[in-house]
């Protein structure tokens, strides 16, 4: 039980798409043309699913989606690759997802991977 003058905390936002956006669905698709990937906590991306990045590690992993909270509703792709990427919100703003940085995902998001171009969709 909280005790009872606990002090009330505002609920942090990892991204400036709104929550409805970013916590309607638990399972976000990357749809690459027409192939579509499930992404899940641990999921990761490799050159073969998206041959225009090149990997820095040796595994040939290029993206991994990771949980930003411990309750998973809040889900990011990490830049596993050796060179940005660019984020395109629904709203239209524009963003640059650098090597070793996470992109929140949301629903409408479209990311550039150089020459292939991506979408977040929901199931």
């Amino acid at each position: 039980m909280p005790a009872p003058n606990s002090a009330r905390v505002t609920p942090t936002i990892l991204s400036q798409a709104s929550p409805a956006n970013a916590f309607t669905s638990r399972q976000f698709l990357l749809k690459l043309g027409s192939r579509v990937i499930p992404l899940t906590a641990g999921t990761q991306l490799f050159t073969s699913d998206i041959p225009s990045l090149t990997a820095a590690a040796s595994n040939g992993a290029v993206a991994v989606v990771n949980s930003r909270s411990p309750n998973e509703l809040s889900l990011g792709l990490t830049n596993l690759g050796d060179r940005s990427w660019w984020a395109t919100d629904s709203q239209g703003d524009m963003k640059m997802v650098e090597p070793e940085s996470t992109l929140t995902l949301a629903l409408g998001t479209k990311i550039e991977f150089g020459e292939i171009q991506g979408e977040i969709v929901g199931s």
